[in-house]
């Protein structure tokens, strides 16, 4: 009796150190996701901070061409070629800081949602290790005869069935 008793808490205290440790891994790779999701996040609002001062610096560059021309008693009308072609300029750089923005948001995001799969496997991973952790306590109880077919652990096989190969 005193070694089923035994056998039993060696399965209980397996199986609760297998659950914890998949526990603790899901709560470290939400940790971890939680992080990635926060600099995703403050990644797009950096994104619309340099897109602002890229517009700002536009328009004071914008300010000081014509300032300088019309200073110097240039005819301001044959610059509004330039003044186009320099305000599709800031757009392209103003889409492109957009753009590369989202472009590693979204790679951060992606490891947040690996880093959630990895937590949720670990986890699932201990309900198995705690489920073997218990079959590998009670497996000396069960006797010589559950050595299984051939040596395979853990497989009962009557040699004498008439399923049998010979």
């Amino acid at each position: 009796m005193l070694p089923l008793i035994i056998m039993g808490v060696s399965a209980a205290v397996g199986a609760a150190g297998a659950l914890h440790s998949g526990a603790a891994a899901k709560r470290q790779a939400d940790s971890e996701a939680a992080l990635y999701q926060a600099q995703a996040a403050a990644r797009l609002q950096k994104a619309e901070f340099d897109i602002e001062t890229a517009r700002r610096k536009h328009v004071r560059q914008s300010g000081t061409v014509v300032a300088r021309a019309s200073s110097t008693g240039i005819n301001t009308d044959n610059f509004y070629d330039v003044m186009a072609d320099d305000a599709a300029e800031a757009a392209l750089e103003r889409a492109a800081i957009r753009w590369s923005s989202k472009a590693e948001a979204r790679m951060l995001e992606y490891q947040a949602e690996s880093a959630q799969r990895r937590g949720k496997d670990a986890q699932t991973a201990s309900y198995f290790n705690a489920a073997g952790a218990v079959v590998n306590a009670f497996k000396p109880a069960m006797g010589a005869g559950y050595a299984g077919a051939r040596g395979a652990p853990g497989v009962a096989v009557d040699n004498n069935s008439p399923g049998m190969l010979k």
